[in-house]
């Protein structure tokens, strides 16, 4: 966390294609969203090139590690409602 930024650096590792893919990561800056308390609302944007693109994409925290090493987040975003 960043605190003179106001905001955080995500690591997005996800497999590619499927379960089984090769692994691939996106390098993210996220913000809290404004007025949530629990500091689980997030808002996180791709960077691209060295460059954080204009967009926010909303996610929620649902669940952490202990240590806060990993985190399970979920989103809407793609959702059809």
């Amino acid at each position: 966390y960043d605190p003179q930024r106001s905001r955080f650096t995500v690591t997005f590792k996800f497999n590619s294609g499927s379960d089984n893919g090769p692994l691939r990561s996106v390098p993210q800056v996220g913000w809290f969203k404004e007025g949530d308390k629990f500091g689980t609302s997030w808002q996180v944007s791709p960077v691209l090139c060295g460059c954080v693109l204009p967009v926010k994409f909303p996610y929620w925290v649902l669940d952490t590690a202990e240590d806060y090493s990993h985190l399970m987040v979920g989103s809407n975003v793609g959702s059809s409602s």
